[in-house]
């Protein structure tokens, strides 16, 4: 107890930007191995892809200590099959890209020299969106996690609205309606 940060002591630790409030999309490309605490960042990503040579597994109980933040968060995302079996197997269980792929771990695997550029269009490609939108997509999808279902529905309808109150969700059914690309503003 003594030599620890206050912060580390009391489970505050605020690593990925969801946990400070912010709601830019991030893109999460692994290459190599994601464990224990490398799961942190993976959390607070929204698209998680992986190379072909990625391998996945949660140390913590490998090493005597109690697989809890990580496993709950990942419970949310695989389900609690997968998450608790990730957690108790230790690091005695190695998730292969392709089996991370299948339990919805990871949304693409492909080949290392391919990981990066894939990582970059798939960038490229939510810099079409408006991106208040996108960051209102975040937050409601984030923020809901911890909410039943009509609780959630009307957080998300708050973020809507605040959206809608932006001018970009008035150029965005204007440029459908005059067929060309809209030219987002950011409010």
């Amino acid at each position: 107890q003594g030599s620890e940060p206050e912060a580390l002591q009391m489970g505050n630790i605020r690593l990925s930007p969801r946990q400070n409030d912010v709601f830019k999309p991030v893109i999460c490309a692994i290459n190599g191995i994601i464990c224990g605490g490398g799961f942190h960042f993976y959390l607070g990503s929204d698209i998680i892809i992986c190379s072909e040579n990625a391998t996945f597994f949660d140390t913590h109980t490998s090493i005597g200590f109690v697989a809890h933040r990580e496993a709950i968060g990942l419970s949310r995302r695989i389900g609690y099959n997968h998450a608790i079996r990730f957690a108790l197997m230790g690091r005695y269980d190695r998730i292969s890209a392709e089996r991370a792929y299948d339990i919805g771990l990871v949304t693409e695997v492909v080949p290392i020299e391919n990981l990066l550029t894939r990582a970059n269009e798939i960038a490229e490609t939510l810099l079409k969106n408006a991106p208040k939108a996108l960051e209102g997509s975040v937050e409601a999808m984030w923020r809901s996690q911890n909410l039943g279902l009509e609780d959630a529905w009307k957080l998300s309808g708050l973020i809507s609205r605040q959206n809608f109150l932006l001018e970009d969700a008035l150029e965005g059914p204007r440029a459908f309606s005059e067929k060309r690309q809209p030219n987002w503003k950011g409010r």
